[in-house]
């Protein structure tokens, strides 16, 4: 299915995270800095703006993004940009889910602390990496799992 882009009616965006012209081409865009595909918007030969292609896919099939939300690549590949691959999340939320480690070594020890509404907590010390690593990916998916439960846009 094709819907119009709510950016610019000039555009077009499929379930598969393609773009298209008034014209039916399929426009490739291009990759930010970030690793995010954006396109570049032409009206008359003047370029009119540069849209991210996962906000113009999320937004034609199911309106804008609240403020204070983003739209989360699900399997963290900032290039796939299927609407199934798509979700809103709030920024916390979106920043459990960046993959970011949530230990760290301090003298011979692994410490596991995350910061959690605002709240720095810590989670244990551990004699081996490990140990941190396992504790902090259960922390985080229970921590990101609550956040996502909450979420009345999931």
């Amino acid at each position: 299915m094709i819907k119009q882009a709510v950016q610019d009616s000039n555009y077009s965006v499929d379930e598969m995270g393609k773009v298209y012209s008034r014209f039916g081409w399929e426009m490739n865009g291009s990759k930010n800095s970030a690793g995010y595909k954006q396109i570049f918007t032409y009206n008359e030969g003047k370029k009119t703006g540069s849209y991210l292609v996962h906000r113009m896919v999320w937004e034609a099939f199911n309106g804008p993004v609240p403020e204070g939300y983003v739209v989360d690549h699900i399997n963290r590949d900032n290039s796939d940009n299927r609407l199934e691959n798509l979700r809103i999340l709030t920024k916390q939320q979106n920043g459990l889910n960046n993959g970011k480690k949530g230990y760290s070594k301090v003298k011979d020890r692994w410490i596991v602390k995350m910061k959690q509404h605002g709240i720095n907590k810590y989670f244990g010390t551990f004699k081996l990496e490990e140990e941190a690593a396992a504790k902090a990916a259960v922390v985080r998916e229970e921590y990101f799992n609550s956040l996502v439960s909450q979420n009345q846009y999931k």
